[in-house]
């Protein structure tokens, strides 16, 4: 993607050209029809690699009699070929970042191919081992660069089709809340009245439960507040989880990197993660073709750098971890290549009183930007739910006043 014609920019910025919007060392993509040819050879490059380590299985029984060798013996056909893979699978990767990934895959499918025919002429089982060991080898090159050579096929805005990208954070209020937080007012006002011994003043529509309610706020009795509590599930990435669970007097409940596997089917296969709002979105064909200024066209170029360098970091944490876990290690072992911005699900559970302390810490202009994301429309909800406990915090949200930066309390 480039940007160079003058036809946009004014006649005073003509001296300055403007700069080129192309990414530092990957192609964008092969024009068609060119990339569905390239896309064919590697599919059926993957295809015959990965289907020749488990067809023979099927043919052992006939191959082992062939040879006259035992059935025992002959397991080391499968066994050559998945070890050779293994042993090979990471450094003929890393060969492919010094060397060029099409020689590296070039070298392995002709090596798978001519070992193939190296296994169909064997008359014993040595040679037919040593033949397989060699193809995988072959199909270990081929299943090492599939990935970066899709990279340079494909075009960069069609990537991330194949890596699980959630724009935005979300949460969700787990607890069920009553009309007008009623039965949640009523049962702090139950316990209240007992420090005031009080009892006789409850009145069964709740209105002496609002009005004791929301003294005890405005006294700062707020030890009553914490009879009552709130469960919200929270869809973020996991620095956000890390500045959560840092709010001790709650109880937590997070998706677990330990125990999820990311590259089963039930996670669609994939990694998912947070695009924070402070990465841009890739500058496309419309917003270059409007740039009027030499200065539009250097931030076109800075949100293009910021935007792949966040993209590519993600996409290379993805497959180091896929690799990782195809190589035998647990996911509590391939998670240490994974991302803060990875996608993490966290419950939080907390009393009335920590809420507001976490909606006073939280919500203001200078509290940490992605939290504010989460914080502030989280406590316009619990507001319009609760009013009495929550409606003495406000937040200047989504018209932030960036020069108020004090307290939050009315």
């Amino acid at each position: 993607m480039s940007c160079t014609s003058s036809s946009h920019t004014p006649q005073s910025a003509l001296s300055t050209p403007a700069p080129a919007l192309t990414p530092p060392s990957v192609q964008d993509g092969l024009p068609l029809p060119s990339r569905y040819w390239a896309i064919l050879a590697i599919a059926l490059g993957i295809t015959v690699s990965v289907l020749d380590g488990t067809i023979t299985n099927v043919a052992l029984p006939s191959i082992a009699r062939d040879l006259n060798t035992s059935p025992a013996t002959s397991i080391w056909i499968v066994n050559a070929y998945q070890l050779a893979i293994t042993i090979s699978l990471l450094s003929l990767s890393s060969l492919g970042d010094i060397w060029g990934y099409r020689r590296i895959y070039t070298i392995g499918l002709s090596l798978f191919i001519g070992t193939s025919l190296l296994c169909a002429c064997s008359n014993s089982l040595p040679m037919l081992v040593i033949s397989r060991t060699l193809q995988g080898f072959g199909a270990a090159a081929i299943a090492s660069v599939n990935t970066a050579l899709i990279r340079i096929i494909y075009p960069s805005r069609f990537l991330a089709r194949g890596l699980g990208i959630n724009a935005l954070a979300k949460y969700e209020i787990l607890t069920d809340i009553s009309e007008g937080g009623i039965k949640e007012l009523q049962q702090i006002e139950q316990v209240a009245r007992v420090c005031y011994k009080s009892e006789d003043k409850i009145t069964p529509d709740g209105e002496s439960a609002k009005k004791l309610v929301s003294f005890l706020v405005k006294q700062g009795h707020e030890a009553m507040l914490e009879h009552s509590q709130l469960s919200v599930l929270f869809t973020c990435d996991r620095a956000i989880a890390n500045e959560l669970v840092r709010h001790r007097i709650a109880s937590f409940a997070q998706e677990s990197t330990r125990y999820c596997n990311y590259s089963k089917e039930k996670f669609g296969g994939e990694l998912s993660f947070i695009r924070p709002f402070y990465i841009p979105n890739e500058p496309n064909e419309n917003s270059i073709n409007a740039a009027s200024s030499t200065e539009e066209f250097i931030k076109l170029e800075t949100d293009y750098q910021i935007h792949h360098a966040w993209y590519w970091a993600c996409d290379d944490a993805e497959k180091s971890y896929k690799t990782l876990i195809a190589n035998g290690l647990r996911p509590e072992q391939a998670r240490c290549v994974l991302p803060l911005c990875l996608k993490t699900e966290i419950v939080v559970t907390a009393n009335y009183r920590e809420w507001r302390n976490i909606f006073k810490l939280r919500t203001p202009v200078a509290a940490h930007p992605q939290m504010r994301e989460l914080m502030c429309p989280l406590l316009l909800e619990v507001q319009k739910k609760i009013p009495v406990v929550f409606d003495d915090i406000y937040t200047f949200w989504p018209a932030d006043d960036q020069t108020r930066k004090g307290s939050m309390v009315k």
